[in-house]
């Protein structure tokens, strides 16, 4: 091989490494000729009718125009200074591959983006046409309650695309009151009743106790709130409540509702029938407790005795005498106990101690004999 053809391969490489630096292997970010160089900087994609925002950066182009073109949109550039910046903005009407181009003298900067459809989001995060938290939607940036498509939290359901809580249903399945009721004396009565509805009952209720006369006229209403939990579809639930009535009461109505901070607005979800009560004046003391025995142990005093053989008696009012004054002795009440025995501290001195029985309308037993305790 002579020099000459040496010289001419050479010649044909170097050609032909230009043309493919120049227009076949271009760089995705920069390109550069001599001592030029050009700078493209866009994100890989962009979103169909929204700003994509193309930054381009000229080094020893001082003095040139660089022209930049992507779609149908071209721009001229004068760059005047040594390094120039520029910002542009391309906006694209359909998805698609597109592809920006750059060019100052001989120098080519071509870069490809894809251009897909927007996305809108909620301020939560959610997509639009996605299910958020339900029963919320995301509608055009906007979170919508939509319970058909995205479901409810627990214990509600779904009506007209609102999520509420379901119409529960009971029924009174039995009333036990005392066999009387004393006028204006409170007693304790206790119901039962069932969960009839096909939905779990949880959380607070109102029972409304309303009393009526012999010609059912309304005398006098009481409420008490009552919480359920999680008391399953025709499970039965078993309560007391307290409550007092008039001399002239003749019948007991029970009535439940729902929500009651919301009562007198409250949905009523059960009620019972008229149930008959015998409310009286009672002016009958009870008889009073006997075997009355009292014990001295550890600085401790121990009253106990039998209970009063009357069936009336609510609870044992315990009188402690007072201190001898006047040649004559006195008593106040120490407690009220319900059962025999009741314990207390030793007093300085020995004192007296009798025990009187009180009824459900108030009234008192005679006292019983007296008995003695305390430091001697």
């Amino acid at each position: 091989m002579s020099i000459q053809d040496v010289l001419i391969g050479l010649i044909a490489i170097l050609v032909c490494g230009s043309v493919a630096y120049f227009f076949i292997l271009p760089s995705a970010d920069y390109a550069s000729q001599g001592e030029a160089k050009l700078y493209m900087d866009v994100l890989p994609t962009a979103f169909v009718k929204q700003p994509t925002i193309i930054t381009i950066t000229a080094t020893s182009a001082s003095g040139k125009m660089i022209a930049v073109a992507s779609g149908e949109k071209k721009e001229t550039l004068s760059c005047q200074q040594d390094p120039c910046y520029f910002s542009l903005t391309f906006t694209y009407a359909a998805p698609g591959t597109q592809t920006i181009t750059a060019r100052v003298d001989n120098i080519l900067l071509e870069k490809k983006i894809e251009v897909t459809e927007s996305v809108s989001r909620c301020l939560d995060g959610t997509t639009d046409g996605k299910c958020s938290t339900p029963p919320l939607h995301c509608e055009k940036s906007q979170l919508v309650s939509r319970c058909s498509q995205c479901g409810c939290p627990d214990q509600k359901i779904c009506q007209n695309d609102s999520c509420v809580n379901p119409i529960l249903a009971f029924s009174f399945i039995s009333f036990d009151p005392p066999s009387t009721y004393y006028t204006g004396i409170t007693r304790s009565a206790s119901y039962t009743i069932q969960n009839t509805s096909g939905y779990e009952a949880d959380g607070l209720f109102l029972l409304l106790i309303s009393s009526y006369d012999a010609t059912d006229n309304l005398l006098r209403e009481s409420a008490q709130q009552v919480q359920l939990d999680a008391l399953q579809p025709f499970e039965t639930y078993a309560g007391t409540f307290d409550a007092a009535f008039p001399a002239t009461a003749k019948f007991v109505r029970l009535k439940w509702y729902d929500q009651p901070d919301t009562y007198p607005s409250s949905t009523l979800l059960g009620e019972s029938s008229r149930y008959s009560i015998t409310v009286t004046t009672d002016t009958t003391p009870p008889l009073p407790p006997s075997q009355v025995a009292i014990t001295s142990t550890g600085g401790n005093v121990t009253l106990s005795w039998n209970a009063s053989p009357s069936n009336d008696v609510k609870t044992y009012r315990i009188y402690q005498q007072n201190f001898a004054s006047g040649g004559f002795t006195t008593y106040s009440v120490l407690t009220e106990d319900n059962q025999s025995p009741y314990t207390f501290s030793e007093t300085p001195e020995s004192l007296a101690y009798v025990i009187r029985a009180v009824d459900y309308a108030g009234n008192e037993s005679e006292p019983t004999q007296p008995v003695f305790g305390g430091a001697s």
